[in-house]
């Protein structure tokens, strides 16, 4: 019988030995492992505990960038330089505004003496050798006032040369300023139709003046003179015929007497 219990007691050991569940019986530390009603004591070190770890999530911050414009080729012709030949000398050079030369007009002319004064009118022709040089000549008639005096008169027949200096040069259209000078003979009359007599001289006078041209176009101009007149030569009757009682009005004849001339005309040009 005791060696029945033995048995049963030692069977008993090795089955609860045996019969241990691992899953169950991990338990770290002191403590009783086993199943069934014998368990046995047994200390079992703890493993060490896993390794922490420390997951950090990265922080994504917006940044700006700035875009990249990217120029689209732009095809360009190329310049093709062009050399032109430069124009001839004789197209660069300034052109010169073309002036007539030649001028024939017609005017209104009187003199006023310092005992009278006589009017007409006459013709001249002027004719332009440079751009502000030119020489003139000219024919006129004048007499006393007749209506004032109708039986006693004088009578001038003048014919004259002359030269003009243009203070600049002439222009085709536009003002001409001018200064002149010339000799003028005069052939002088009296008449006295109360006796029908009548007695002439002549004298030869230097003209000394200046005056204007407007030239309205090319081709029409307004011409306005005045000169200075005095006798250089020839002879002196006073009034010839003329009593003193018809002489009042009248110009007298004497070398020393000169005559302020005063012209007013218009020309064409050619």
């Amino acid at each position: 019988m005791r060696h029945v219990t033995s048995t049963l007691l030692v069977s008993l050991v090795l089955a609860s030995f045996t019969l241990i569940d691992p899953a169950s019986a991990q338990v770290c530390g002191g403590g009783v492992i086993g199943v069934g009603p014998i368990g046995v004591g047994v200390m079992i070190p703890c493993p060490p505990p896993p390794p922490v770890v420390v997951v950090r999530r990265r922080v994504v911050r917006p940044v700006y960038v700035q875009p990249v414009v990217v120029e689209q080729p732009v095809y360009r012709r190329p310049m093709v330089r062009q050399t032109v030949p430069p124009p001839p000398a004789a197209v660069m050079a300034p052109q010169e505004q073309f002036v007539p030369r030649l001028t024939l007009g017609v005017m209104m002319d009187s003199s006023s003496y310092e005992d009278g004064g006589l009017a007409g009118g006459g013709v001249f022709a002027r004719y332009l050798l440079s751009s502000q040089f030119a020489v003139e000549g000219h024919v006129s008639g004048l007499s006393s006032c007749t209506n004032c005096n109708e039986v006693a008169y004088r009578t001038d027949s003048r014919a004259g040369v002359a030269g003009l200096y243009f203070l600049n040069p002439v222009q085709a259209v536009g003002l001409n300023l001018y200064v002149k000078g010339g000799l003028t003979v005069n052939n002088v009359t009296f008449s006295n139709d109360i006796t029908w007599e009548s007695q002439s001289i002549s004298q030869t006078n230097l003209e000394i003046g200046g005056g204007l041209e407007l030239r309205l176009t090319p081709w029409l101009s307004l011409n306005a003179e005045v000169t200075g007149m005095g006798a250089v030569g020839g002879e002196e009757i006073g009034h010839g015929p003329i009593g003193p009682q018809l002489a009042p009005g009248i110009p007298a004849s004497d070398l020393n007497n000169g005559a302020i001339n005063f012209r007013l005309g218009f020309s064409t040009h050619f």
